[in-house]
């Protein structure tokens, strides 16, 4: 892990951090605290279902914490006043499983993280053919899912989480470690990121 100077103040903060499920009877992160610094790499490591995707929904402001507190630039995000403006400028999700519309094209999925930019129709279809030249699938643009091969998706994927302000991107890659180190350099090399990987043979959660 790459760490810059330990003066600067927290990228992420987390502070005994929880997240129960069926009325508390499943127990996903249990006192989770953790502080990541802007530049750094952090991976998140464990068996299925040790709370690592949990974790990332929280992360992106998509799910709620049962208790505890959770801040992004010493904003908190469960109550953070506009989550999807949060989430189009500030962090980006490549999914395990993809989760490309199969009505748009490649370049118009890449392009809804840019909706809630205030970004021209134009603006937007140029970042798209930038960003897929990126991945190489500047010959895929018009391609529907469907027509794609499991690969391809997964680049489209990736295309679609980098967020068109790059200055400011963050990324929450929840992604097979393999797919991440080769596309990082090409893709973004700006953000800070945080990473889950599942490992062969671990045996405990990190949170659960």
């Amino acid at each position: 892990m790459t760490s810059p100077s330990a003066s600067a103040a927290p990228l992420l903060e987390a502070k005994a951090l929880t997240r129960e499920f069926d009325e508390g009877h499943v127990k996903a992160l249990r006192g989770v605290d953790f502080s990541i610094k802007e530049g750094e790499f952090v991976a998140i490591t464990g068996p299925s279902g040790c709370g690592k995707s949990t974790l990332l929904q929280l992360l992106g402001a998509l799910d709620r914490p049962t208790s505890g507190t959770l801040f992004y630039r010493g904003i908190s995000l469960p109550d953070h006043p506009n989550p999807a403006a949060y989430r189009a400028r500030e962090v980006g999700f490549i999914f395990q499983a993809f989760h490309l519309l199969p009505t748009f094209t490649a370049a118009e999925n890449v392009q809804i993280p840019m909706f809630e930019t205030d970004r021209s129709a134009s603006e937007r279809r140029e970042r798209a053919f930038e960003l897929l030249k990126l991945v190489g699938l500047e010959h895929r643009l018009d391609h529907f899912p469907s027509k794609l091969s499991g690969g391809e998706r997964q680049r489209v994927a990736i295309a679609r989480m980098s967020r068109p302000v790059i200055s400011t991107a963050r990324t929450l890659i929840r992604f097979s470690t393999s797919l991440l180190v080769c596309n990082k350099s090409r893709v973004a090399p700006w953000c800070s990121s945080l990473m889950t990987q599942r490992l062969p043979g671990e045996q405990e959660g990190f949170f659960a």
